[in-house]
């Protein structure tokens, strides 16, 4: 695992990152990898800059961890990121801010198939 993180980060590169989470597990041959990384407010990350630093990391988990299915996220919101997201009480709300929990049970619940979702 350690491994994995340190190809992660060289991927990153100079993108400042105040969190960083990579899960990983190998059922069989295929390693499935899964990266959060959580940048500052304000960090300038377009999407063009979003998917070249995705591609770097692949590239390096490829070449040491392969073969692998992986998925590399970025955002601000640690509660998106963290490991029990969703399940500690801390989440983030529908508008990207920090709330508890309780800030949105009264929220709808999904009704099949309309997209919308609700707090788990």
């Amino acid at each position: 695992m350690a491994d994995m993180e340190a190809c992660v980060r060289g991927g990153l590169g100079a993108l400042p990152v105040s969190r960083l989470f990579v899960r990983a597990i190998r059922p069989g041959r295929t390693a499935c990898i899964v990266v959060h990384a959580v940048v500052p407010d304000g960090t300038a990350l377009d999407v063009a800059e979003a998917d070249r630093l995705r591609g770097a990391i692949l590239a390096r988990l490829a070449a040491r961890h392969g073969p692998m299915v992986a998925d590399v996220i970025f955002t601000t919101v640690e509660a998106y990121a963290a490991p029990a997201a969703g399940n500690t009480g801390m989440t983030a709300a529908p508008d990207g801010s920090r709330a508890t929990q309780a800030a949105w049970q009264d929220a709808a619940p999904c009704k099949e198939g309309d997209g919308t979702a609700s707090p788990a």
